[in-house]
């Protein structure tokens, strides 16, 4: 049983493969060290802070774009 046959939809080319992606992944760096609990613990939280920073960094500028709309109007 010829199954290739079946299989390729006649008129239409094989799709060429995907191109390889633009960017390489950055080298990977030495492993990370297992970081103990408290470490770990520290760690979620400065990220949770940086996130903070950054949500009221967002807010703020919004906040002025919105002022400036309000007065264009």
């Amino acid at each position: 049983s010829d199954r290739a046959g079946k299989d390729a939809r006649p008129g239409r080319p094989a799709r060429p493969p995907a191109p390889p992606p633009a960017f390489t992944a950055a080298p990977v760096a030495e492993p990370e060290i297992p970081l103990g609990f408290r470490a770990k613990q520290q760690k979620r939280k400065d990220t949770k802070a940086e996130a903070r920073l950054e949500k009221a960094e967002k807010q703020r500028l919004a906040a002025a774009k919105s002022v400036k709309k309000q007065k264009r109007k």
